[in-house]
């Protein structure tokens, strides 16, 4: 009897080992490519590529522009007397704005009679007479010439002068004032100056 059981015992072993290797060697297979983690598989490759810095704000500022593109020229506004005045304009048909460092060469050393009209920008009158005297300018082009002078930008003209009131209309012939005189009406002025245009032919 306790042969029999000895030999049951020899004959089960082998199937014991056999079913022990077997349980441990469970999985031993090749792995399969899995991701490691939801974090990983929700990666997106793009991502990875791309360095996370900090990218710089875009600027609102439109590009500056130059203050003056090629051939454009400054001109001097009608109150800013110029750096460098030119020669004087002898033959012209409008009223040239004066200023002290171009009185001289504007007035002074013209060749025809000059009749300097002194004025201001608050002057209601100054406006009234402004156009009156471009008229003039062109109907006597080359025979009389026509200045203005703001008292404001030029107040030593206005004190060498004696200006009291304006408008004032000073006449200049070879640089020496002749006359002075105000403005009544259109009529007064054509008439004035008609006859300082017949004196100096």
């Amino acid at each position: 009897m306790k042969t029999t059981s000895v030999h049951k015992l020899a004959l089960g072993w082998p199937i014991v080992v056999l079913i022990v290797l077997a349980l441990s060697c469970w999985g031993c297979g090749p792995k399969q490519n899995q991701p490691s983690s939801p974090a990983a598989s929700e990666r997106s490759p793009v991502s990875e590529s791309i360095p996370t810095t900090n990218p710089e704000p875009a600027t609102t500022e439109p590009p500056t522009e130059s203050a003056q593109t090629p051939g454009d020229e400054t001109i001097p506004a009608a109150d800013t007397p110029p750096d460098n005045p030119e020669a004087p304009a002898e033959h012209t048909d409008k009223v040239l704005n004066v200023f002290e460092n171009t009185f001289e060469k504007e007035v002074l050393q013209a060749r025809h009679p000059v009749i300097v009209e002194f004025g201001a920008t608050y002057c209601m009158p100054c406006y009234i007479v402004r156009p009156v005297l471009d008229e003039l300018a062109k109907e006597y082009a080359g025979r009389l010439k026509f200045v203005s002078a703001d008292i404001e930008v030029n107040p030593r003209l206005a004190s060498k002068f004696g200006v009291t009131y304006i408008p004032m209309l000073v006449v200049i012939e070879n640089g020496e004032e002749t006359q002075r005189f105000g403005f009544a009406n259109e009529q007064q002025l054509h008439q004035v100056v008609a006859e300082i245009a017949a004196s100096a032919d």
